[in-house]
């Protein structure tokens, strides 16, 4: 929220489109119409939080943002709890937007170096309460799915973390689930009540986002809303990463083709910057991941049972529910790239097409 640099040359290049659009006078319209929140956050805020337009782009386009996109944020956030947060930020997602930024693979698996999480920008009570009152007025229409009321015998913390894949990646308290995406424990007070049912039901309606759509059913949805809903205990501590020093075993190179990116982005919070299944999620989860570079257990593999894993999630193939579906977010080439990818860190057969995406 604080790059200058590439917030002023987004900066330009919107105003370059309005300009083109209508010429300099109505880009003089448009700053003098919109509010002060409005400007605030285009100045000081968008350069990191790039907006994209619902169920568009490219998923790799998640690479070029410093942190999650604010769409519909009026929609999904409690404008009390924006207010309150800008002035006093504190970590929402416990690794960070896109982990693999801050990965340091040990010789205990991989871990979070906190030194290099970026801070949050804090703003003055004026600011942070122009910007939230903008942020609030971005919204859109909730998207309409089964409702139902939460079954008294479902027990939504055990569907949380270990019937769905949600504590796959997401904590809902200290030291429960796994740390990639935001931490939950403190959703009540952060979140909407009607946009978490809405979200959790189809994603893909709100953004082409990293969140895989779960074949949750609609009492299922409601018994963990109202699971998450409920205000943290007194002594409940939102979670987080400790600060440690780690020794890196090796250096990753960065990626350059696609199916490598595809990996990166998707897989590695939980299978590993490595590939080796010690990914940051892998201790909190009950389960193991698969670890791609074991030949013994890749062997036992075909492709077509890897595209499934992907795109139908692990209870497709008999594994565990914590492995989530990709196929909302992913399409059918990128899902075969990626299976094909996967075959090879095991030092299997080269991919059957070939990986010579950029």
């Amino acid at each position: 929220m604080k790059r200058v640099a590439r917030g002023t040359l987004l900066l330009g290049l919107l105003l370059a489109g309005v300009a083109k659009a209508g010429g300099p006078a109505r880009a003089a319209r448009t700053r003098a119409t919109e509010g002060p929140g409005a400007a605030l956050f285009r100045d000081r805020c968008q350069g990191c939080h790039v907006p994209r337009p619902a169920g568009t782009g490219d998923v790799l386009d998640a690479e070029k943002a410093e942190g999650p996109d604010l769409s519909y944020a009026g929609t999904r956030l409690r404008p009390e709890w924006v207010e309150s947060w800008l002035q006093a930020p504190t970590r929402v997602r416990p690794a960070g937007w896109l982990p693999y930024r801050y990965v340091v693979p040990t010789a205990e698996g991989d871990r979070v170096d906190v030194a290099r999480l970026p801070a949050h920008l804090a703003l003055s009570a004026k600011d942070a309460r122009e910007v939230a009152a903008h942020l609030g007025g971005l919204k859109r229409e909730l998207n309409p799915y089964p409702i139902a009321e939460p079954h008294g015998a479902i027990r939504a913390q055990v569907h949380f973390s270990k019937l769905l894949p949600c504590g796959g990646c997401h904590q809902s308290g200290a030291g429960q689930g796994g740390v990639s995406g935001p931490e939950l424990s403190t959703a009540g007070a952060r979140l909407e009540r009607e946009w978490m049912a809405a979200y959790i039901a189809d994603p893909g309606y709100w953004l082409r986002s990293l969140m895989p759509r779960s074949d949750a059913r609609s009492d299922q949805i409601a018994a963990i809303v109202d699971y998450l809903a409920q205000p943290p205990a007194a002594a409940a501590q939102a979670p987080v990463v400790k600060a440690e020093a780690w020794v890196a075993v090796e250096t990753v190179p960065e990626p350059k083709r696609r199916a490598q990116r595809l990996y990166r982005l998707l897989c590695t919070q939980c299978h590993g910057v490595r590939g080796d299944g010690r990914g940051i999620n892998a201790r909190h989860l009950f389960v193991a991941p698969r670890n791609h570079r074991s030949a013994q257990e890749m062997g036992m593999l075909t492709r077509d049972s890897i595209i499934t894993a992907i795109r139908s999630g692990g209870s497709a193939v008999g594994k565990s529910s914590l492995m989530p579906a990709w196929g909302a977010v992913l399409d059918r080439p990128d899902i075969e790239l990626l299976a094909d990818y996967v075959m090879t860190l095991s030092g299997g057969a080269a991919p059957s097409r070939g990986d010579l995406q950029p």
